[in-house]
């Protein structure tokens, strides 16, 4: 008698989910490196400029992260939304490499606060998104699949992974071979990926579940 576990019809695509968190994660770092390049190019690089770019990000992210957190009451919501925000994200990265210069002509040569501010209006949006997709994920697949502690902790830690690819891969490799805004349009090309992976994970659990 086989005696090995079975996976439910339920857990037929995680596999799926994995390489989307795993994406998810590459695609952030990928572009917070080179929003930061460009960030630089634009304001310089300092003290301040490193802080505020810093702190642009990390308060997207938190600030994205509780809210996210707090929709997992919206188990029928929680897909769209995480596509949604994924194509949004990619949008904005689309068009970040002209938005940047164009706050960079506008507060350059303006005060510390203006550049800040400038920069936080810029940013404010997508890197909430970025913050917010992550934990609407995690409810989601949770609610779907009723995933353990442990497997909970591989889905973050293939978040993780994703993310410190990017920043060895991001440096050595996309920058000696391609410039700013080409490596910003891999980043959305990875985005739209996550997306379609998010579906198709949706349309594989539904299929199974039949």
């Amino acid at each position: 008698m086989n005696s090995s576990p079975q996976a439910t019809p339920r857990q037929s695509g995680l596999g799926i989910i994995f390489f989307l968190f795993f994406i998810s994660g590459f695609s952030a770092l990928c572009y917070q490196i080179v929003w930061q390049r460009m960030l630089f190019a634009a304001f310089g690089i300092n003290i301040e400029s490193v802080t505020i770019i810093v702190s642009v990000f990390m308060l997207g992210l938190g600030v994205g992260g509780i809210v996210g957190g707090n929709l997992r009451h919206q188990p029928r919501l929680m897909l769209a939304l995480f596509i949604l925000f994924e194509c949004s994200i990619g949008l904005f990265g689309f068009c970040s490499p002209m938005l940047i210069r164009w706050l960079g002509e506008i507060v350059n040569s303006s005060s510390l606060w203006a550049v800040g501010l400038g920069s936080y209006a810029l940013f404010g949006i997508p890197t909430f998104l970025m913050g917010a997709t992550l934990p609407i994920l995690v409810s989601y697949v949770q609610s779907r699949v009723g995933l353990t502690g442990l497997a909970l902790g591989w889905l973050y830690a293939s978040n993780t992974f994703g993310a410190m690819f990017a920043s060895g891969l991001t440096v050595t490799v996309l920058f000696a071979h391609f410039g700013q805004s080409d490596v910003v349009h891999i980043a959305v090309a990875l985005n739209l990926l996550t997306a379609l992976s998010a579906y198709l994970f949706y349309k594989t659990n539904q299929a199974a579940s039949q």
